[in-house]
């Protein structure tokens, strides 16, 4: 039998997108906080998601006429858990986060790129806690270099909200 699903989750590398990429395929693009997190079972009861509540703060792209929004994650597990599908990421309750939204129904990541198209302010202590950067939720540190264009930087690893070292492999996929 073949497998099916994002490659991302069946072990295969997937595509880096540019951030040029990500607003793209985006349907919106906006900074929402976490309000509350709570689970649900799929219809057939294979599947347990995460459903992450997100207040809306600031929406960058996209037409929203709510200003609550529930976003939903198959990485299973009551009240984000975890247990169902792997490599899924976990937001924090009062978390602020930019989301590169994929508004096709039923994705296990509601997000362009899964954890590429979601992005928390973080502090790397070599910049200073003045200079936060934006990194995605893959370590992909964002910044507007001299013509004014975003670009992506090499590959951090992060703990919570700040910037702890280079990842160790930095290959691109």
């Amino acid at each position: 039998a073949l497998l099916a699903g994002p490659p991302e989750l069946l072990g295969a590398p997937m595509k880096r997108f540019s951030p040029a990429e990500l607003a793209s395929r985006a349907d919106g693009v906006f900074v929402a906080r976490v309000a509350t997190v709570g689970s649900h079972d799929s219809m057939s009861g294979a599947t347990t998601w995460s459903d992450y509540s997100v207040e809306l703060l600031d929406v960058l792209a996209g037409d929203f006429s709510t200003s609550l929004l529930t976003l939903s994650f198959a990485d299973g597990g009551p009240d984000g858990g975890g247990g169902g599908v792997a490599g899924l990421p976990k937001l924090r309750v009062g978390q602020e986060y930019v989301f590169f939204w994929d508004g096709a129904p039923y994705r296990p990541c509601p997000a362009i790129g899964g954890q590429q198209g979601i992005f928390v302010e973080a502090v790397d202590p070599v910049l200073g806690e003045d200079q936060p950067l934006l990194v995605s939720l893959a370590g992909d540190p964002l910044w507007i270099d001299e013509t004014g264009e975003i670009r992506r930087g090499e590959r951090v690893v992060l703990e919570g909200d700040r910037v702890v070292s280079l990842a160790p492999n930095r290959r691109d996929p």
